[in-house]
């Protein structure tokens, strides 16, 4: 397994739905086993892993080990516990392409396990808000217009 949250994991649900992904794909392949093994005469299907999953073992084309599914389980049990949640607040809704760009630049920047939340509120213009554990960082056009309300009542006045 790799040791990097991929970008196709960006918020926590990403976290519990390839959770859930690695331990379907583990119990299918243990009841394949096991019909197997009692000499079923036919091979009951194999759940197949999600992108996500499949991003995170870092396996490529061959199969993934037990031992890789285990890994990769504990691994997001960990950060399912204790996350690094970012909040975002944005002005419009982000496609995909748009979250995955963000993960990547908190994970390059910040902290490699980031996860982002994302919710939208059209009253802030424009920008971003940020919110961590410990602080919220407004970087909206609305906070930036109010923070310099006065220069701009000056300046106009002069007009």
């Amino acid at each position: 397994m790799k040791n990097k949250l991929p970008l196709s994991i960006v918020t926590p649900a990403d976290v519990t739905d390839c959770l859930s992904d690695l331990s379907q794909y583990q119990k299918s392949v243990q009841n394949n086993h096991l019909v197997h093994k009692v000499g079923g005469a036919t091979k009951p299907a194999v759940t197949e892993l999600s992108q996500p999953a499949i991003d995170l073992l870092g396996v490529g084309e061959k199969l993934p080990t037990n031992e890789d599914i285990i890994q990769a389980m504990d691994y997001l049990a960990a950060l399912h516990k204790q996350p690094l949640v970012l909040h975002l607040t944005v002005v419009a809704e982000l496609p995909l392409k748009g979250q995955v760009a963000i993960a990547e630049w908190f994970r390059d920047s910040c902290h490699p396990e980031a996860l982002l939340s994302f919710s939208v509120n059209s009253q802030i213009g424009g920008g971003i808000k940020v919110r961590t554990p410990y602080h919220l960082h407004d970087y909206s056009y609305a906070s930036q217009l109010e923070a310099n309300k006065k220069d701009l009542i000056k300046e106009l006045a002069r007009v």
